[in-house]
């Protein structure tokens, strides 16, 4: 439930077409298409998160998407965010 509201409240604010990742077992959400592409896998975030501990920071994690879809909206940068 926490790696999906993660991947609404990046589509309302940045837009992005979630797809399923067979070879991983999980959605990934992708921002920017065709201009730029920066795709997030929020599972494995959330999942290392719950295992981790604070070490795996979901503000810092998300914070990084945001500065990747701006880089993308300025120069076409392509990035997959894990």
């Amino acid at each position: 439930m926490v790696g999906s509201y993660i991947f609404e409240v990046a589509r309302r604010n940045y837009g992005g077409k979630n797809y399923w990742m067979q070879d991983r077992e999980q959605p990934v959400l992708v921002t920017g298409e065709p201009e730029f592409s920066i795709s997030i896998f929020a599972f494995d975030k959330v999942r290392g998160r719950i295992q981790n501990g604070k070490e795996d920071e979901i503000p810092y994690y998300f914070d990084g998407y945001i500065n990747a879809v701006e880089k993308g909206k300025e120069t076409g940068y392509c990035a997959t965010i894990v």
